[in-house]
């Protein structure tokens, strides 16, 4: 079997492939085709491939380079969410100690009223819950605002993935009838 013949029946699974993974057009399988004029086992994989080139060429879409594009597309899909996750917990990290910091600034500025008032230790306990008050509050504000950016985010990347789906759908349909048109100008009975 050389290179070509390969090539046409990696074409005919991966159409399937595309059409039962991200790019699911129906719950089909591999394409039946019938040799309607008898013809042999070699002949076929041979229309196969000039089909498959045809096909290729006719459209502009191949579905071998598209099976690999396509997993790029995923690995760059899931690194992507990944660092969105990373972000959205380095964000949320980074205002964890927000409470004892607010904790430790109101202590100061409750003592120093205090001191002025005349009861530092009081003005610094007052100063204190005060400021974990704020600070707890702080910290809720940025897990929300975290969550909200990780969210908007991971909608992107799900909508660049969709359209590149919705594209990749639409020009797979279009390989799938040239090649079934070519296999049937060469006395092939086919149907997915």
């Amino acid at each position: 079997m050389n290179r070509n013949d390969r090539s046409a029946g990696l074409a005919t699974l991966l159409g399937v492939a595309l059409a039962t993974g991200a790019f699911a057009q129906t719950p089909s399988s591999r394409p039946i085709i019938y040799p309607s004029k008898g013809q042999s086992a070699e002949q076929q994989a041979k229309d196969e491939t000039g089909c498959y080139s045809w096909a290729s060429q006719y459209t502009g879409f191949d579905p071998v380079k598209a099976l690999a594009d396509l997993h790029t597309q995923q690995a760059q899909a899931q690194r992507q969410t990944q660092q969105v996750q990373q972000a959205a917990q380095q964000h949320a990290n980074a205002s964890a100690d927000a409470p004892a910091r607010g904790a430790v600034g109101g202590a100061a500025v409750g003592a120093i009223g205090g001191a002025i008032g005349g009861n530092a230790g009081k003005g610094a306990a007052i100063g204190a819950t005060v400021g974990v008050l704020s600070g707890a509050a702080a910290r809720r504000q940025r897990a929300v605002e975290a969550a909200h950016f990780q969210e908007q985010q991971q909608a992107q990347i799900n909508a660049q993935q969709a359209q590149l789906q919705a594209a990749s759908q639409q020009k797979l349909g279009e390989y799938n009838r040239a090649f079934q048109t070519c296999m049937q100008g060469r006395g092939y009975a086919m149907s997915y």
